[in-house]
């Protein structure tokens, strides 16, 4: 079985799949996540559990509960190749086409360096 941990134990009654529901646990503590994030205080998730267990299919399934209920989804997948890349699932975050067309812009623009996202603006340099 998939298990999940999290910081926090909220629950998002918005998180009902009926084909799902002996994931109650794991979907709610991932709703909890949510929920949070929605208030500002994000945190992480960790989904572990052997080959087979069901951590693609739980995540799926809240993934499209999350976007039923009006959260921004973004993908990123890691992997040993990109491990010498700074940033790299970050990168992903951010050119996910599902990031508004600003915030993917200001986004790319700090990742490539550019102060606070500077709109192509040059900062005034001190004397």
């Amino acid at each position: 079985m998939a298990q999940v941990w999290s910081r926090a134990g909220g629950n998002m009654d918005v998180l009902r799949s009926p084909d799902y529901a002996e994931r109650k646990k794991e979907l709610a503590a991932l709703g909890g996540l949510l929920t949070e994030a929605g208030a500002g205080r994000g945190s992480v998730a960790l989904v572990s559990g052997p080959a087979g267990s069901g951590k693609t299919h739980l995540l799926q399934t809240f993934c499209k509960e999350a976007e039923r209920a009006g959260a921004l989804l973004l993908t990123a997948a890691a992997s040993r190749a990109e491990s010498g890349l700074p940033l790299g699932v970050m990168d992903q975050l951010f050119r996910c086409e599902t990031l508004p067309a600003e915030l993917r812009r200001r986004a790319t623009a700090l990742l490539a360096g550019e102060p606070s996202g500077s709109r192509g603006r040059t900062p005034a340099r001190r004397r």
